[in-house]
């Protein structure tokens, strides 16, 4: 059975936003003395993950 997977289009200031959040919750997580591991990873994935040209919504057909 194969993994399902989300894919979930984010402009630069939208991919700012989540990696904020994430880093809000890993520095919380490390003042509480819990591991950061899968925050720390979640974070990496988001900076990691390939850009797809996008097709503009408003463009003439």
């Amino acid at each position: 059975m194969r993994a399902k997977q989300k894919f979930v289009a984010l402009d630069e200031y939208e991919e700012g936003a989540v990696i904020q959040g994430l880093m809000l919750l890993r520095n919380e997580e490390l003042e509480s003395g819990g591991s950061d591991d899968f925050i720390g990873d979640l974070i990496i994935k988001v900076i990691r993950s390939p850009q797809r040209k996008a097709r503009a919504r408003d463009e003439a057909r």
